[in-house]
């Protein structure tokens, strides 16, 4: 069986969203914020952060750490393999009736999210 490559899964999930949702999207390779999940999909309520990850594939230990953080300060975080996990995860939060907005997450500041052996590189002039 041929491996499913995460970039394959997170294009095909995006081209559905952009396709069938009515709500924006975010790719979160920040620059010099490695760690955070891939996409953040704005839906109503709260947006849902996802991770795609090839099969087998884990999240990294600084991923992790993040993920945590995030889940712990009120966010959905989820990892996925296939796009059809992602679309799946996504339609059940446009179907449910659990109001996520009545979430009260904490404040995070960078302290939180703080990592010492994360790497930011050198700005080029």
């Amino acid at each position: 069986m041929r491996r499913v490559h995460e970039k394959v899964a997170e294009r095909a999930a995006n081209a559905w969203f952009d396709a069938n949702v009515p709500c924006l999207r975010t790719k979160l390779n920040l620059w010099g914020r490695v760690g955070w999940p891939d996409q953040c999909y704005w839906l109503p309520g709260a947006p849902l952060l996802v991770e795609y990850k090839p099969e087998g594939g884990e999240p990294r230990q600084l991923q992790q750490h993040i993920h945590k953080q995030l889940r712990e300060s009120g966010y959905e975080v989820i990892t996925c393999t296939y796009a059809k996990e992602a679309i799946d995860a996504i339609k059940a939060r446009l179907a449910s009736k659990v109001q996520y907005a009545a979430r009260q997450p904490r404040a995070m500041g960078t302290r939180a999210l703080h990592v010492s052996r994360c790497k930011v590189p050198a700005r080029k002039s």
